[in-house]
C-alpha cells in the first residue's frame, strides 16, 4: 500500500507545475470567465462548452482571484421556502486555503432553488364578522358556502348550524362533539362547506389535550407533530383574538411572510374517489343483502385512507350503518388501523374515525372488537395458511354478527402483496366472501393482477363489480411504515386503562415509562397457575429456555379460548370455552374428593370416569389428528435457533 502524499501549498509549487483542476471547478471558472469574454489567460473560450472534450488547466497562481471574483459576482438565489435571499456558503480564503480546502473536500455544485408545489390550505379569511372568540381557547367560526378550513393538532369540534364533510363523513347541527386528530405525520383532514349549500356552516372549536403529546418524552417519533407555538389563527391573524397564549390546535392559512412547512399536505380525495363513494353510500345503491366492499392493491396506494373515507361515509349517510353500523374486517397485519401491528382484527364501527391509526390503538365508546387474531407477522408470507385460516374465522363472525344487524355493509381492507402467493390469497379471498365491490387501488396495474381479480369477480355467484381507481400516496411523509409501527405499540401501551376526564368515547394516555410499573407476576406451573401453555410460531424452543425465548418479547394473550382444527376441512371452526372446561375439571375433583371422604363412589366421579375412558374416542374422529412430542414439526424443529433473517420481512405495507 502506498503511503499517502503530503499536501503541498500552491504558493511553494515549482514554476511551470500547474495542479489540475476538478471539471466542476474549471466548468464554473470557464462560464465566470465567458461572462467577460475572455478567460482569466486572456484566451477566449469556446462559445460552445458542449465541443469542449476536457476542461482547461488554469494557472494555480490566478486560481484564487478567479474563483474569489466568481464568488462576489455570484448572483443571489431566492428560495421557496423561506423567501429569503441567501448566497449559498462559500468562505473567502486566500490562494493557499482556497487551494488546500478544495484539494481536500472538492467543489459543490451551486445550490439550485427548490420549486415545490403550491400548497392548497384553507381558503376562510378570518375576520371580526366570522370569528368570534369563546372561553377556554375556543372559537366560533362561521364558514360560507364553497370555504374550507385545514388545521393542524388536535381540537373537539361541533356543528351548530349548516353541514360540513370531514374525511369522507357529512355532519350536520347537533349536539355531539367529535375529538379530531390532525398529525403533522400525516394528511391533514380538510373541512368543507359544499359550494351547493345555501346557508352558511358556524362551528364551535376547542382545544383538547388527550395526553397523547407527552409521548414526545419517551420517544423523539413524537414531537413535532402537534401546534404547540400559535394561537388557532396562527401568527398573521393573531390580532383578532384577545387570548393569544398557544393552543393545541392551529388554523393554517396562505401565508408569504410565514410559509408552512413543506411536509404539511392536506388530503386530497381524488374525484373517481369521490364519485364512487357517493355511489357506494347512495340508497339506490342499498341492495337487499349486507353490502361487502373488499379493497386491494399495491403498497402505499392509499387503501387505509380511502376505507377510513368509506367507513366514515356509510356510518353518516348509509340507510343501514346510521342505525345498525358497520363492521370493519381488517386483513392487513402491518398496518392495521384498530389494533396492534401483526394483528387481524374485526371491528363493529358505530362513530366515525377522526384520527391517525396511532390515536386509536383499540376502538372506543359505542365502537369494540367482535374479535381478534394475532399473526405475530407483519406479512402474510410468514405464514399463509395460518393467515387464510385466520381471515375466514373472522369473516364467519361476521356472519355471526348478522344475526343481530341484518343489515350491517361489511369493509374489507387487504394488505399491499398483490403478486405470487398474494394474488392467490386475494382470488382465494373474493371467491370465499363473495363481496358485491372489488376496488383495486392502481390504474397502472400490473395488467395480471387486474385480470386474475376481474376473472375472479365474474365466478361469484352474483358477479362481483370490478373498480380501478388512482393511487394516492403522500409524496412528503415525515415517518415510515417502521415509525408507525413503533408509535402504534408506544401508544397502546400508554393508553390510560379507563377515561379520567369520565368520557367513554374518548382516549387519553400517559407518559409513564413502563419500567416504572410494577410488573405482574404469574405462576406457570404448579397449583393455581395462571397460564395454561406459551406457543411459539415458527421455531419451538425446548421448555427448559422458554424463558430465555419470551424474555424482552411482545406476547399476545388468548383469554378464555382454544381453537380445535383438524387436519381434514370441516364444515366450520369449533371452540371450547376454556374456563368452562377448567370449572368442570374443577366440580369432577371436588366431587371426587367428598366420594373418597364418605366412602363411597358419587355419581360425579362414575361420570368422570366414563369420561376417561371415552377419552380415546376422537381417534374415531375422521378430521382430528393426535400428535405426540415432535410429531408432525419438521426436521431440527426441536434446536432453539436465534433468528437472524428478520430483514426479509420487509414493511409488509
Amino acid at each position: 500500500m502506498n503511503p499517502p502524499r503530503k499536501k503541498q501549498k500552491l504558493g511553494k509549487e515549482k514554476p511551470g507545475n500547474a495542479r489540475p483542476l476538478s471539471a466542476i471547478a474549471a466548468r464554473r471558472a470557464a462560464l465566470q470567465a465567458q461572462t467577460q469574454g475572455q478567460n482569466a489567460n486572456g484566451r477566449e473560450i469556446s462559445q460552445n462548452p458542449k465541443t469542449q472534450e476536457e476542461p482547461e488547466l488554469f494557472d494555480s497562481k490566478n486560481l484564487g482571484s478567479v474563483l474569489e471574483s466568481y464568488a462576489k459576482e455570484r448572483p443571489t438565489v431566492e428560495t421557496t421556502l423561506n423567501r429569503k435571499k441567501v448566497v449559498p456558503d462559500e468562505p473567502m480564503l486566500s490562494d493557499d486555503e482556497g487551494a488546500s480546502s478544495s484539494s481536500d473536500s472538492g467543489d459543490e455544485p451551486p445550490e439550485i432553488p427548490v420549486n415545490r408545489p403550491s400548497v392548497a390550505l384553507s381558503t376562510f379569511k378570518p375576520s371580526k364578522e366570522n370569528v368570534k372568540e369563546l372561553k377556554n381557547g375556543g372559537l366560533l367560526v362561521r364558514l360560507s358556502p364553497g370555504e374550507r378550513l385545514v388545521i393542524l393538532g388536535q381540537y373537539e369540534m361541533t356543528v351548530q348550524k349548516g353541514e360540513i364533510t370531514l374525511l369522507g363523513a357529512t355532519l350536520t347541527a347537533s349536539k355531539k362533539s367529535y375529538t379530531v386528530y390532525s398529525p403533522s405525520s400525516h394528511s391533514l383532514p380538510v373541512i368543507r362547506c359544499s359550494a351547493t349549500d345555501i346557508k352558511s356552516a358556524e362551528i364551535c372549536f376547542q382545544p383538547h389535550k388527550s395526553g397523547l403529546e407527552t409521548l414526545q418524552d419517551l420517544s423523539p417519533l413524537f414531537g413535532k407533530l402537534w401546534n404547540e407555538d400559535c394561537g388557532p389563527l396562527g401568527p398573521d391573524f393573531e390580532f383578532l383574538l384577545q387570548n393569544q397564549k398557544p393552543s393545541t390546535y392551529q388554523i393554517l392559512f396562505p401565508s408569504l411572510q410565514n410559509p408552512p412547512k413543506s411536509h404539511l399536505q392536506p388530503l386530497i380525495s381524488p374525484p373517481e374517489w369521490n364519485a364512487l363513494l357517493s355511489r357506494l353510500s347512495s340508497p339506490s345503491s342499498t341492495p337487499t343483502t349486507p353490502q361487502i366492499t373488499l379493497i386491494t392493491g399495491p403498497k402505499s396506494s392509499g387503501k387505509s385512507t380511502f376505507a377510513r373515507l368509506l367507513t366514515n361515509k356509510l356510518l353518516s349517510t348509509h340507510a343501514y350503518a346510521k342505525t345498525q353500523g358497520l363492521a370493519l374486517l381488517d386483513l392487513d397485519p402491518g398496518q392495521p388501523e384498530y389494533s396492534l401491528p401483526g394483528n387481524l382484527s374485526l371491528t363493529h364501527l358505530r362513530s366515525p374515525n377522526f384520527g391517525t391509526p396511532y390515536t386509536h390503538p383499540r376502538p372506543s365508546g359505542s365502537s369494540k372488537t367482535i374479535r381478534m387474531h394475532a399473526l405475530s407477522a407483519i406479512t402474510p408470507s410468514m405464514d399463509t395458511s395460518l393467515y387464510m385460516a385466520c381471515a375466514m374465522d373472522l369473516y364467519s363472525h361476521y356472519r355471526k354478527l348478522l344475526s343481530s344487524f341484518p343489515k350491517c355493509p361489511l369493509v374489507v381492507n387487504t394488505p399491499g402483496w398483490v403478486l405470487g402467493t398474494g394474488l392467490e390469497i386475494l382470488v382465494e379471498l373474493i371467491a370465499s366472501f363473495r363481496p358485491t365491490e372489488v376496488l383495486y387501488m392502481s390504474c397502472d396495474g400490473p395488467q395480471e393482477v387486474v385480470e386474475s381479480l376481474r376473472e375472479a369477480c365474474g365466478k361469484t355467484p352474483k358477479a362481483s363489480i370490478f373498480h380501478t381507481l388512482p393511487s394516492q400516496s403522500s409524496e412528503f411523509t415525515t415517518r415510515t411504515a417502521a415509525h408507525l409501527r413503533t408509535m402504534q405499540y408506544m401508544s397502546y401501551f400508554h393508553l390510560n386503562p379507563d377515561d379520567k376526564n369520565g368520557k367513554e368515547d374518548r382516549l387519553s394516555w400517559n407518559n409513564t415509562p413502563l419500567t416504572s410499573m410494577r410488573p405482574w407476576e404469574i405462576k406457570y406451573s404448579g397449583e393455581n397457575s395462571g397460564i395454561w401453555g406459551i406457543m411459539c410460531y415458527g421455531e419451538q424452543p425446548p421448555p427448559s429456555l422458554l424463558a430465555e425465548t419470551i424474555n424482552g418479547s411482545l406476547l399476545s394473550l388468548v383469554v378464555s379460548v382454544v381453537l380445535v382444527s383438524g387436519k381434514l376441512d370441516i364444515p366450520g371452526w369449533s371452540y371450547t370455552e376454556a374456563l368452562n372446561l377448567r370449572d368442570a375439571r374443577s366440580r369432577s375433583r371436588t366431587a371426587q374428593g367428598r366420594s373418597h371422604e364418605e366412602g363411597e363412589d358419587g355419581s360425579d366421579s362414575v361420570q368422570e370416569k366414563e369420561g376417561d375412558e371415552r377419552g380415546d374416542g376422537f381417534k374415531t374422529i375422521p378430521w382430528v389428528e393426535k400428535l405426540e412430542g415432535s410429531q408432525g414439526r419438521g426436521i431440527g424443529s426441536r434446536v432453539w435457533r436465534v433468528r437472524r433473517d428478520l430483514g426479509r420481512m420487509g414493511d409488509g405495507e
